[in-house]
């Protein structure tokens, strides 16, 4: 009984991270458009933790390419990166 609490449970609040992608899509594309790197990256940072507790790989792994292009002001990929992310996000959500 309480593995499937537990299931649901976490059922439940991949549902919830799924749903709040679509916020996380607007942050983004309004930061790049901005050019608020600063933003895209808080945003990408959260995103690459939480992608991964839900099983989303590929999720993951833009956002934290995106993060740390951003430490590391590689700023030729930051547009390129952020539009895969964008997209990626666009077909989960």
């Amino acid at each position: 009984v309480d593995s499937e609490k537990k299931r649901k449970k976490r059922a439940e609040l991949k549902q919830f991270f799924i749903a709040s992608l679509v916020q996380d899509q607007e942050k983004l594309a309004t930061a790049q458009q901005a050019g608020d790197w600063e933003t895209v990256r808080k945003v990408a940072h959260q995103l690459k933790g939480c992608a991964a507790s839900f099983g989303f790989p590929e999720v993951t792994e833009q956002a934290k390419t995106l993060d740390e292009l951003i430490k590391s002001e590689r700023t030729t990929d930051y547009h390129a990166v952020c539009t895969s992310l964008l997209e990626t996000l666009r077909q989960i959500a």
